[in-house]
């Protein structure tokens, strides 16, 4: 995956991510990456729940952030 710096959708920037299809309850998890050499990126590596159907309201999803930093 790669950020860049490009002007799309009204955004300065284009990222992406990886989603599973299959729900995992223990496991390793790894990621290597450099922070992109910009400021005003947020660059990030982190595991969601699964959502409690197709559209889960607010509140409904947890997160737990392995790590999440910014240039410099």
């Amino acid at each position: 995956l790669v950020a860049r710096k490009e002007s799309r959708g009204g955004q300065d920037w284009t990222a992406g991510s990886v989603w599973t299809k299959e729900q995992f309850q223990y496991g390793y998890f790894e990621a290597r990456y450099r922070y992109a050499p910009s400021t005003g990126t947020n660059n990030s590596f982190w595991l969601m729940t699964p959502p409690s159907g197709p559209h889960p309201a607010k509140g409904k999803r947890f997160e737990i952030d392995i790590n999440e930093g910014h240039y410099p």
